[in-house]
């Protein structure tokens, strides 16, 4: 009798091993797989004035899930560089921090072979450092070139997306 009741105890500590582990696999994994947001702003077809900033304004429900704030560039051929430098400020509206990244993007390798996901229009992602924020706060971005030229060409839109 003993037996039976010492493989009932084994199979019981297993299963809740197993259950365990599973618990704990579903949890990592769901963090950064889930999009709570994602939006793009075109720009002006003959180029993307540096004075044409793209406002994205993102309500944040629940501040203590992990948080994955990626920004995507679509780009074209008449593109004429190899990087693109953007500056990139946000503001979280109930924390009042805010802060302001320069950020260079790879549009082309070194030999001028474009670079990215796609054919004809090419995106080129980065992941953005989050700015402090609070349950049920509203995070304001505001996205702008920082390249020499005014007029940048081959900028088809900038997307902002937000993963939990």
């Amino acid at each position: 009798m003993r037996r039976s009741n010492d493989g009932t105890q084994r199979a019981w500590l297993r299963l809740k091993g197993v259950m365990a582990l599973a618990t704990i696999a579903l949890a990592l994994a769901g963090c950064g797989q889930r999009p709570v947001y994602s939006h793009f702003e075109p720009t002006h077809s003959s180029g993307w004035d540096r004075g044409d900033t793209l406002h994205f304004t993102i309500p944040v429900a629940d501040s203590t899930r992990c948080r994955t704030i990626r920004l995507d560039v679509r780009t074209t051929s008449a593109f004429p560089y190899t990087q693109l430098t953007l500056l990139v400020r946000q503001h979280a509206r109930a924390t009042g921090k805010r802060r302001q990244d320069s950020l260079t993007i790879d549009i082309a390798d070194r030999k001028g072979n474009p670079i990215g996901s796609g054919t004809a229009v090419r995106t080129h992602t980065t992941t953005l450092p989050i700015a402090a924020m609070a349950p049920n706060d509203t995070i304001d971005i505001s996205v702008s070139h920082a390249m020499n030229r005014r007029e940048m060409p081959g900028i088809s839109d900038v997307g902002i997306t937000v993963e939990d």
